[in-house]
C-alpha cells in the first residue's frame, strides 16, 4: 500500500502549481495520505499474496467487449477474476488471487459527460483507499501528458464489503452513481464474501 501511496503523491504534483490544477494536486496529496494505511483495517488486507500480481495501478489492462458490465457516471466497468472475458491484457495475464485479490478495468472513452473538464481526457484511475470493509477506488481526469490508467488488482473487500467507484474530487462526475443519486458507485465484490485475510 505504501509504494500505492508514494506513486500517487508523485503523480498529484507533477507539474507547475498554477491554475485550478494546484488545487486539485493539493487535494491528491492529502488524499495519498488516506491511502498509506487505515487504521481499522489489517495490515494484511493491502499486502498481496506471495506469487501473485501487485495490489495497484495496471498499465497494461483495458476494459474489453465481452463480460459484465457496470454503468456508473461517466464510466463503464468490470470487475471480477483477471481471466474473465471483460479484461483485455497487452502482456500476459495477471495472476491473481481469487480469495484475496479482483481485477477492475474501466472506461469513459465514448462517453459525454457533463461537468467533464475541459481539455480533459476522461476517467483515469488514481488509487483506492479503506473504508471500513469497503474498498473504495479514486478516479482523476486525465490530462495530456499523463497517461489514460485504466485497470488495477484491488484486495478484495472483508466480510461484507463492497468495492466502490467514486472522483478523487467531488467536482468531478466519473465514477459518481448514476442520475445523481449518489457521490460513489457500487460496483459490488463478485464472489462469496471473504473474512479478513490472516
Amino acid at each position: 500500500m505504501q509504494a500505492e501511496s508514494t506513486a500517487n503523491v508523485e503523480i498529484a504534483t507533477e507539474g507547475g502549481d498554477q491554475s485550478e490544477g494546484a488545487a486539485s494536486r493539493r487535494f491528491g496529496e492529502a488524499q495519498a495520505e488516506v491511502l498509506a494505511s487505515d487504521p481499522q483495517a489489517g495490515e494484511s488486507q493491502a499486502v498481496s499474496p506471495p506469487g501473485t500480481a501487485l495490489i495497484g495501478a495496471r498499465h497494461d489492462l483495458k476494459l474489453g467487449e465481452g463480460g459484465k458490465r457496470i454503468h456508473c457516471a461517466c464510466v463503464m466497468a468490470a470487475l471480477g477474476q483477471a481471466s474473465d472475458p471483460a479484461f483485455i491484457w497487452s502482456s500476459e495475464t495477471a495472476k491473481t488471487d481469487p480469495n484475496r485479490q479482483l481485477t477492475l478495468a474501466l472506461s469513459s472513452e465514448g462517453s459525454k459527460c457533463e461537468g467533464e473538464p475541459a481539455g480533459g481526457l476522461g476517467a483515469s484511475y488514481w488509487g483506492f483507499r479503506w473504508e471500513g470493509a469497503n474498498v473504495i477506488v479514486l478516479l482523476e481526469s486525465a490530462s495530456a501528458g499523463k497517461p489514460i490508467t485504466s485497470g488495477a488488482v484491488l484486495p478484495r473487500p472483508t466480510g461484507n464489503g463492497q468495492i466502490y467507484l467514486a472522483p478523487i474530487d467531488p467536482r468531478l462526475p466519473y465514477g459518481k452513481a448514476l442520475n445523481g443519486s449518489g457521490e460513489r458507485c457500487k460496483l459490488g465484490n463478485p464472489g462469496a464474501p471473504q473474512g479478513r485475510a490472516e
